[in-house]
């Protein structure tokens, strides 16, 4: 499905297993043709490896040292979200300035919106909000995870001569 991708080899193993899996899971609900009332469970695995590979990409491009890439209280959702950049106590742990100004606004947002969509929502209960993923929006979703890889990846390698 990905075979021949340069992104894809930016991804350990366990990131490429993860995301693999969920395109295998849609396939497998496709061809089954069961329904379900909620269809996140599709993305999990490649939110999962999203947020690997965001913490790799954060600390291969310098924006975390290498404590913070291996320590379990850094916060991606924290790091990407613009919204507290402005918020003096939430400042010091905020990226998202910094990744615009070395990647460009554009992949900044993406990366943000991509988190937000893709794994916050996922994972999170909000009231106010349609709480479950038709099959449509789950695809959508993975295809939006892979398109934000690829994005990153590619804002981060320069280009052949």
């Amino acid at each position: 499905m990905f075979k021949d991708q340069p992104w894809l080899n930016s991804l350990n193993s366990t990131q490429k297993k993860l995301l693999k899996q969920s395109f295998a899971l849609l396939t497998l609900v496709k061809e089954s043709k069961q329904k379900f009332f909620d269809y996140s469970f599709l993305v999990v695995s490649a939110a999962k490896a999203y947020e690997g590979f965001l913490k790799d990409w954060l600390y291969q491009n310098g924006f975390i040292s290498r404590h913070d890439f291996q320590e379990e209280y850094f916060r991606i959702g924290k790091a990407l979200n613009p919204e507290l950049e402005h918020i003096k106590r939430f400042r010091k742990e905020c990226l998202y300035q910094e990744i615009s100004e070395k990647f460009g606004e554009e992949t900044a947002q993406f990366l943000w919106q991509t988190w937000k969509r893709c794994r916050n929502r996922l994972v999170h209960y909000f009231e106010r909000e349609k709480q479950n993923f038709d099959l449509a929006e789950a695809e959508k979703r993975l295809e939006q995870i892979v398109e934000a890889i690829e994005k990153a990846y590619l804002s981060a390698t320069p280009p052949k001569a």
